[in-house]
């Protein structure tokens, strides 16, 4: 593994994603982890099923616990009540984003053709090593 090539801001996007890391107010006051620890960060690694140098896991954890100190610190920035999230600080223009509707797909044997395994119809996928 290229350890450079993972993103460090991608694996606390994913951490939060996950419900490992919460964060959230209490009491009107931001609340979070400060530092992802060595023993949480060996658990990760292993669910994630990655094979890590200790070089290349310690760069990672020195990275992920950079990354989540720029977000504790945006934590910090007061907002005024009633501000929504946005995913973009920009006001969309045009006709806006497509609806959610399933469709299915004219062709799925075209897709399922580059496969590795197919199984009843569908993607076969390895079951991932030490999982439960």
């Amino acid at each position: 593994m290229i350890i450079r090539k993972l993103s460090p801001t991608y694996s606390i996007i994913a951490l939060l994603g996950c419900g490992i890391i919460r964060l959230s107010k209490s009491k009107g006051k931001p609340m979070s982890i400060s530092k992802i620890s060595s023993e949480l960060f060996h658990k990760l690694v292993g669910l994630a099923a990655l094979e890590l140098t200790a070089a290349e896991g310690a760069y990672l954890l020195t990275e992920m616990n950079h990354q989540l100190s720029s977000v504790n610190a945006l934590l910090q920035v007061p907002l005024e009540e009633g501000i929504q999230p946005t995913l973009h600080g920009i006001q969309c223009l045009g006709a806006g984003p497509r609806a959610d509707v399933w469709q299915p797909f004219p062709t799925p044997g075209e897709i399922l053709a580059g496969a590795p395994e197919i199984e009843d119809g569908m993607f076969a996928v390895p079951d991932v090593k030490g999982a439960k």
